[in-house]
């Protein structure tokens, strides 16, 4: 027995060090995201390896699912563009693009002084090689590290688990996401918040969804996959919330997995989420860290540190608390795949830099291949 798990764990590190390697020198872009779908699934399949669940439920409904479809979203965006610029766009079976769209892209030669000085140093053999013998040492190197350190009694899990009984939670991971290390937990909602802010602010009117109009036509495989795994996705998802106080589980698991949901409908064309300029989206969005805040804050009389839980009400503060950033983790994560602002037209105060009304006064061909900068002879 312990022979054949040491084979399928041999073949799943194996499987994930080929996945990478692809990913990083396949020349199909489709192709690239799709390894990447299946790396965050392989990867999950590790973690549970590990005896880490609570991983790897985040690891296949973020790295793989949400991830996945955004990087699937960007995807068919890029492609889009480049039919609006009257390109070929490159078949998702192909790595290579068509002799036409080669021969109508200006890419600088071999010698041109355009192209980027670190492009130029890339193609040389001896570079590329140098590169990854040095690579090869310094990971040979820090593996050789970490093996010749000390043996040494962990020290956490002992602290942890003679404490938890103060956190009202039986399970180590929700006491210590919520209770011991409740100021990490704040911080990464709020980068979640600041993210989602960030895409708004690129906004300059204009928002385009997943698909034109024309485009959201019934599709019976994708449709009936929607409708069968939303309500299975919904039930789970609630169970995860309910059951993160004592076993595998929790606000970031559910909400992942809410939000895969909604990329899902939404992927579908079967619901049209509302966007950021809806009030209650707004509000939704920042529950989690308002009432995580606001709990810190109004419970500090009784206990004189922030973030800090009375004693009795450990259980019925951490399970609200799950409940907001369940909610809120699942509304930013289907926002930030719905909810990306079109590509803006030429702004006209920009012209007077470069008539293609690029900020940084380049010009750009329909690919995004640099031309020539701004005040240079054509």
């Amino acid at each position: 027995m312990m022979a054949l798990e040491w084979i399928l764990d041999g073949l799943l590190a194996l499987l994930l060090v080929g996945l990478v390697a692809r990913i990083m020198f396949t020349r199909n872009l489709f192709e690239a995201v799709v390894l990447f779908i299946a790396f965050g699934l392989s990867l999950s399949l590790a973690w549970v390896r590990l005896d880490a669940p609570d991983v790897a439920l985040a690891e296949a409904a973020l790295g793989a699912g949400v991830t996945g479809a955004l990087f699937l979203n960007a995807y068919h965006r890029l492609a889009r563009r480049r039919e609006e610029a009257g390109m070929d766009v490159p078949s998702p079976t192909t790595s290579q693009p068509s002799p036409e769209s080669r021969g109508s892209r200006q890419r600088p030669h071999q010698g041109d002084d355009s192209a980027p000085l670190l492009r130029r140093i890339g193609r040389v053999p001896w570079v590329r090689w140098g590169l990854a013998v040095a690579t090869a040492l310094l990971a040979t190197g820090l593996a050789g590290l970490l093996l010749g350190l000390p043996d040494r009694a962990p020290i956490l899990p002992a602290l942890i688990s003679d404490h938890l009984d103060e956190t009202g939670v039986s399970n180590p991971i929700t006491g210590v996401l919520l209770s011991f290390r409740a100021y990490d937990t704040l911080m990464e909602l709020g980068v979640l918040v600041v993210a989602m802010v960030a895409v708004w602010s690129l906004d300059r009117g204009s928002r385009e969804f997943a698909r034109h109009g024309e485009e959201l036509r019934r599709q019976p495989v994708l449709d009936t996959l929607a409708w069968n795994v939303t309500p299975m996705a919904v039930v789970t998802g609630i169970y995860l919330v309910w059951a993160g106080s004592y076993t595998t589980g929790g606000a970031f698991q559910a909400g992942a997995l809410l939000a895969g949901v909604g990329v899902l409908l939404a992927a579908a064309g079967l619901i049209r989420p509302v966007t950021s300029a809806s009030p209650g989206i707004r509000i939704l969005g920042i529950l989690g860290l308002a009432l995580f805040t606001a709990v810190g804050l109004t419970t500090m009389p009784w206990t004189g540190v922030f973030l800090a839980y009375p004693p009795g009400t450990e259980y019925l503060l951490i399970l609200l608390i799950e409940v907001a950033l369940t909610v809120s983790i699942a509304v930013i994560l289907v926002e930030l795949f719905v909810d990306v602002p079109a590509i803006p037209e030429t702004d006209p105060e920009l012209e007077q830099i470069h008539p293609t009304g690029d900020p940084l006064g380049r010009g750009l061909a329909p690919d995004g291949a640099l031309i020539r900068k701004a005040g240079e002879d054509e």
